[in-house]
């Protein structure tokens, strides 16, 4: 007899025993120990930054993955430029589920940046990045300053909002 009983999880378990009974009668082998884990939602992953949408060769393309309202699960990112070449990348954990990533494109074609959470693309994935050569001179603004990011209060996109705000960091970063 094979039987389906509907139940609700509500924090992760590990080797949860599960008591059957059938018509007051023990189950053989009951209590059966299962591993159990909460939801996960791919759609929740937060992935922004400059490096999603160009990048020059030989320059760290940077972009961050926020995975914070997105559950349990393992974060995987791979690059590859458009000849299926890999490109190695560097992942560090800023904080809980809150990561910055690092490439450096080593050639002039499109490169592809896959994020998958729990073995699932996230919105937007594989995201297709620009990649320019590298100009033969470095380019320079003239004299010093400081460049501010501006965003209206108005946008209603937190997507832009955060990407504002990542910009803003990564000049402060480099003392622009």
């Amino acid at each position: 007899m094979m039987c389906t009983v509907p139940c609700r999880i509500l924090r992760d378990f590990f080797h949860t025993p599960i008591y059957l009974e059938g018509t007051n009668i023990h189950i053989p082998r009951s209590p059966f120990n299962v591993n159990v884990k909460t939801p996960f939602n791919p759609s929740s992953v937060l992935a922004t930054g400059p490096g999603l949408m160009h990048g020059i060769v030989g320059k760290i393309s940077l972009f961050e993955v926020d995975c914070r309202a997105a559950g349990s699960g393992p974060l995987d990112i791979s690059v590859e430029d458009d000849d299926h070449n890999l490109v190695p990348v560097k992942v560090r954990e800023r904080e809980p589920n809150n990561y910055d990533i690092s490439f450096v494109p080593q050639t002039p074609i499109p490169h592809f940046v896959h994020v998958r959470w729990s073995d699932f693309n996230i919105k937007g994935s594989p995201f297709k990045v620009t990649v320019m050569p590298r100009p033969e001179k470095d380019i320079n603004l003239g004299g010093e300053g400081k460049i501010r990011v501006y965003y209206s209060t108005t946008t209603s996109s937190e997507k832009i909002r955060h990407n504002c705000r990542f910009l803003q960091l990564l000049l402060e970063r480099k003392k622009v």
